[in-house]
This record gives C-alpha cells, sequence and structure tokens, in this order.
C-alpha cells in the first residue's frame, strides 16, 4: 500500500460527505457547526440524529466531534499500526492504529463489540433484525477502547474513506442477496459468535 496512506494528510486521503454520513452512526453529537454543515448540505434533522441514535461503538467527544474532526486528530496524534491489510468485500482496505493512551486515557470511544463467550450465562441475549439479519444484542456498558478501524474504498495516490469506526473490527452484516458466497460465510461466522452492546435498556 502506498505511504501516503499512513500519512493522515487531508490533501491525500479523501472522506466524501456521503461517507461521513454514514459514519454518524459512530457518534453521539456533533458540534453545530459539522451539525449545520450537513443540513446545509440537505441531510434533515431528523435523519442526523436517527444516525446519532444507532446502536453501536460510539467515538468520545474528548477525541472528536465530527467525522471530517479525525484525519486533523489523527495528523497530531501518536499511534501504532496493528492491521493493514486488504480485505474481499466492496471496500478493499482496513487499517486499524491503536491510540497512544498517554493522549487520550479515556480512550478515544466505547466498543459495543462482545464475544458470546465473554457474556455471563445469566445475562439475557436477544435478537433484533438489522439490514434483514437477525443480530445478537445484550444490555450493558459500552468498553472503553483506544483503537481506531479505517476502512477504505480505494488503496491509491488518494485513498478514500469508506468508514470509520472506535473498538475491535467487524465485518459487515451477513447479507446472502449481495455478497459472494465465502465473503457471506465469514460475515455469518463473525456475527453468530458476536453481540452487540446497548446501554440504557
Amino acid at each position: 500500500m502506498p505511504n501516503g496512506l499512513y500519512k493522515f494528510d487531508p490533501d491525500i486521503v479523501r472522506f466524501e460527505l456521503k461517507r461521513q454520513f454514514h459514519a454518524l452512526k459512530h457518534f453521539t453529537a456533533l458540534n453545530s457547526s459539522a451539525f449545520t454543515g450537513f443540513i446545509e448540505r440537505g441531510y434533515s434533522k431528523e435523519e442526523i440524529e436517527n444516525r446519532l441514535r444507532t446502536v453501536g461503538s460510539k467515538f468520545s467527544p474528548e477525541f472528536v466531534e465530527s467525522p471530517a474532526e479525525i484525519l486533523e486528530v489523527l495528523k497530531r496524534s501518536k499511534f501504532i499500526v496493528i492491521h493493514k491489510g486488504e480485505i474481499k468485500h466492496e471496500a478493499p482496505g482496513r487499517l486499524s492504529i491503536d491510540i497512544d493512551k498517554n493522549d487520550y486515557p479515556n480512550g478515544i470511544g466505547k466498543d459495543a463489540l462482545i464475544l458470546l463467550s465473554d457474556i455471563p450465562e445469566n445475562q439475557n441475549i436477544h435478537k433484533k433484525p438489522v439490514k434483514g439479519f437477525m443480530l445478537n444484542f445484550i444490555s450493558g456498558k459500552l468498553r472503553s477502547t483506544n483503537i481506531l478501524n479505517i476502512i477504505f474504498n480505494k488503496f491509491s495516490e488518494s485513498p478514500v474513506i469508506h468508514t470509520i469506526f472506535p473498538g475491535e473490527y467487524a465485518p459487515p452484516i451477513p447479507d446472502y442477496e449481495k455478497q459472494p458466497e465465502m465473503e457471506y460465510k465469514e460475515n455469518l461466522s463473525f456475527w453468530e459468535k458476536h453481540a452487540l452492546i446497548e446501554e440504557g435498556l
């Protein structure tokens, strides 16, 4: 992969508005300028708030308050690359990094992913449909994390971000109609062994 991929230079790495809106599901709130920016670009207040309410891993406001801020923050931060490589589905590359805990001792966000084998036997696991798949959920507290995942649409001289989120890597939700058979089986195997944590239930 090109060296430019790891510079986190906003002039090199592109994070298009549509993908920034997609990433809102990993935020609990936005700063006022970012919220206004999405409104001015045609997104409704309801659409934005619905994304912010999505269950999943969430960035801490102490780390960033909008998707657009992430690359600028990473440009100033210390981190270690813990995974880099290609993945086989619609986004062809992934970069996982561990942000220095001295910079963010409380973590960069909260991780909602948990292995079923790590859930106590007396903990209730319930299923809800997500994109047509019955996903496992439990009630509990999200866990602090300093891990950040960036999924790219392409690796080139100008890498394009598909999505970005805190916590352990999780593949797409299984979709038999849209995913190749091998990818579908890999995603299915993963999500049959994991759950998402919901807070406040």
